[in-house]
């Protein structure tokens, strides 16, 4: 969808291993990643791999959320 100032593409790319290509290509462009942790699982090897993904792609903005806060 866009604005008159702004183009906005939104990439849903799952945290698994297979799809590590998909998360690659949606990201190449984006100026914003995020990052969203399960509360329940915490930190895992999928989130410290995007996260350095998105580094090295230069991402300006890497925001981090937490969800199901409420189930801990």
């Amino acid at each position: 969808f866009a604005t008159p100032k702004r183009k906005f593409i939104i990439a849903d790319t799952p945290g698994h291993i297979q799809y590590t290509r998909n998360m690659v290509t949606g990201a190449s462009t984006a100026d914003l990643s995020i990052i969203l942790i399960d509360a329940r699982h915490g930190v895992l090897e999928q989130t410290v791999r995007h996260s350095y993904i998105s580094s090295l792609l230069g991402i300006p903005h890497i925001l981090v959320a937490i969800n199901k806060m409420d189930l801990v």
